[in-house]
């Protein structure tokens, strides 16, 4: 029998950090209004979409042993991606992205650190993942 056809994302998967005003923004303040978090990053977030659709979806990504990480590798399980193949950085810290959007929902600033990824992430990952991204209908 044929193994069952599968699909691998590799990229980003980050924690989204939403910041949105409550009324006019004042630069250099503090300004009252609502926080959000939810999973993310470009290929994590193609992933869930193609697992809620019921691709059988594989993640090649790295995230740290932190809280982020944590709620990262949670958020992805929820979605029904396969995460048996990201890569745990020990003592890093998880990729976070930052916006901060004014009153009407329009982003002001916007700042990623994404260092775990040239950071932490082992020169041999990606080569160590040759099988399963060759193995793979679509990457």
């Amino acid at each position: 029998m044929a193994p069952s056809p599968y699909l691998v994302g590799v990229g980003a998967a980050n924690a989204d950090v939403h910041g949105r005003s409550r009324a006019a923004v004042n630069l250099r303040d503090s300004n009252p209004g609502t926080m959000r978090v939810s999973a993310g990053g470009v290929t994590r977030n193609v992933c869930e979409n193609l697992a809620r659709l019921g691709a059988d979806v594989k993640l090649l990504s790295c995230v740290g042993d932190d809280v982020f990480g944590s709620y990262i590798r949670r958020s992805c399980v929820e979605a029904g991606i396969d995460i048996r193949y990201l890569h745990e950085a020990r003592g890093a810290h998880s990729s976070i992205y930052l916006s901060i959007l004014n009153a009407d929902g329009d982003m002001l600033v916007g700042m990623s650190d994404m260092r775990i990824v040239q950071q932490d992430l082992p020169a041999d990952y990606l080569p160590s993942q040759k099988q399963l991204i060759q193995g793979a209908k679509v990457v």
